[in-house]
């Protein structure tokens, strides 16, 4: 009898620590999401799938043993906050926004860390509404893409995949476009302007659907069967596609359907590179790209000069498992993640000219 009750005791008494240990946590995080240092931004931030900002706002998943969080950071401002809270061991991935929505999957509590979250958006003007659910976990696409007033997504098959748009307002859904994807997803879907581009690595072949049309055209932009896109930008009217790959920065003329122009750049392992979250930047004649240390450099696109930008080893003593970068109006995030598990992610921010502005 004694031992069971001493039993009892010692089992209460580490539930007990284990709670105090989890509150704890639980209110250091709150204060952490909170508090804006200028010389470091810390959080226990996911890498973002997606182009996470709108202007100069910068969401980020900030997360404790308990609750996981979407922080929007203004840069210009200084001012962060708070905009979503998990339920216990609930969590958030993936945030980004798109014309004053901020679209995320959630995951419910859950032992499997494999079990599919659903998909949602919620708006970030004045009288918050409720989130409203886009998709159930059961059948979340395999690439999302989206417009202020429509959703684009991709669903694979074994030999052919298919493009789908829905209208959030009417809730209407359309087949766009049958791709062949062999079993896999795109390594690139992404909308531009009224072009939505679809790239798939397996059969080198980029697939542009021109969403007020329905027209789609197809383009092999692979130098050689071994190569792949990492990432893409449009320019000149919509005419050329800027590219990077891992040969080299290619500039395809879709009229001649051609490679007019390469430059050879040095990205040192690009298999290290994941194509699938890979981001390049163009602006002002500029491609903002990097490399397989998360060094983050710049081309001039009439010349091919390149100089590198950031030393992103110079922000920090740790050793680095991988840098997510997100291109705001006026500033570049990046989102550094460490090998050890440990230590929490290091937001860094900087302006097009390199300068850290922390």
């Amino acid at each position: 009898m004694w031992f069971t009750t001493y039993v009892i005791k010692v089992i209460a008494a580490v539930i007990l620590v284990i709670t105090a240990v989890c509150v704890c946590l639980h209110i250091s995080g709150i204060v952490e999401s909170y508090h804006y240092d200028m010389k470091v931004k810390s959080a226990n931030a996911s890498g973002n799938m997606n182009d996470s900002s709108q202007g100069d706002n910068y969401a980020y998943i900030n997360s404790t043993m308990l609750t996981s969080r979407i922080m929007i950071e203004s840069l210009s401002k200084g001012k962060t906050d708070m905009i979503l809270e998990s339920s216990a061991f609930g969590r958030y991935s993936a945030p980004f926004i798109v014309d004053k929505y901020l679209y995320y999957t959630y995951y419910k509590p859950a032992f499997d860390e494999n079990t599919a979250g659903d998909y949602y958006r919620v708006s970030l003007s004045k009288g918050k509404k409720s989130p409203e659910k886009l998709f159930e976990n059961t059948d979340q696409p395999d690439m999302i893409a989206c417009s202020k007033s429509k959703l684009y997504y991709f669903y694979g098959g074994m030999k052919y995949g298919k493009i789908y748009e829905r209208d959030l307002k009417s809730g209407k859904v359309i087949m766009l476009k049958k791709v062949r994807c062999e079993g896999s997803s795109p390594t690139l879907f992404s909308l531009q302007d009224k072009t939505l581009y679809s790239y798939e690595e397996y059969t080198g072949e980029l697939t542009s659907i021109n969403v007020e049309t329905g027209i789609s055209r197809a383009y092999n932009i692979s130098t050689d069967p071994d190569d792949y896109v990492l990432d893409m930008d449009i320019y000149k009217n919509n005419r050329l596609l800027l590219a990077m790959s891992k040969s080299g920065i290619l500039i395809y003329d879709t009229g001649e359907k051609k490679i007019i122009r390469k430059y050879q750049v040095d990205l040192g392992e690009p298999f290290s590179i994941s194509p699938s979250t890979y981001k390049m930047e163009y602006r002002s004649d500029k491609l903002y790209y990097y490399d397989d240390k998360y060094d983050l450099w710049q081309c001039d696109i009439g010349t091919g000069a390149t100089s590198k930008l950031i030393d992103i080893g110079e922000y920090t003593s740790w050793a680095i498992d991988t840098v997510s970068y997100t291109y705001c109006d006026n500033y570049i995030v990046a989102n550094i993640g460490y090998t050890n598990p440990l230590k929490k992610n290091d937001i860094r921010i900087f302006d097009y000219s390199g300068n850290n502005a922390n």
